[in-house]
């Protein structure tokens, strides 16, 4: 129980965070309320997983970093959005680079979160499997 807790106030805290750097790289301001915003939504979503469906800390694992994939993959969005209120408009040059550059950073970052998820999944299944035997 106490492992499921941790995981579960953990992976907020990483939603939270990553919620906040999107919002902080987009608009600039109002990183606290997308922080707390971010981490009540991610720890009544675990919480409800944890809780009804039963998951192990692991399971939450694998579902936090599925999350923090997708959100990472938000990432070239804010920076459009900032470039969209620096320069009043999408400059094709500053736009480009922009999404070139933000774009590698939410994939690598993405395939990293993703791969890690697949890792401990197989660890499971393989720990799963070896209990049945």
């Amino acid at each position: 129980m106490v492992n499921k807790l941790l995981s579960i106030i953990l992976g907020a805290v990483l939603w939270g965070l990553g919620t906040y750097l999107n919002i902080v790289v987009a608009i600039g301001k109002y990183g606290l309320p997308a922080f707390l915003a971010g981490v009540l939504l991610a720890l009544g979503f675990l919480v409800t997983k944890a809780l009804s469906e039963e998951k192990t800390s692991i399971d939450l694992w694998i579902i936090i970093l599925r999350g923090l994939a997708v959100e990472s993959l938000l990432f070239p969005l804010a920076n459009l959005a900032m470039v969209y209120l620096l320069a009043k408009g999408f400059p094709l040059e500053e736009t480009r680079a922009v999404l070139i550059e933000s774009g590698l950073i939410a994939v690598i970052l993405a395939g990293v979160f993703f791969f890690n998820a697949h890792l401990l999944n197989t660890k499971i299944r393989r720990w799963r499997m070896g209990i049945k035997k």
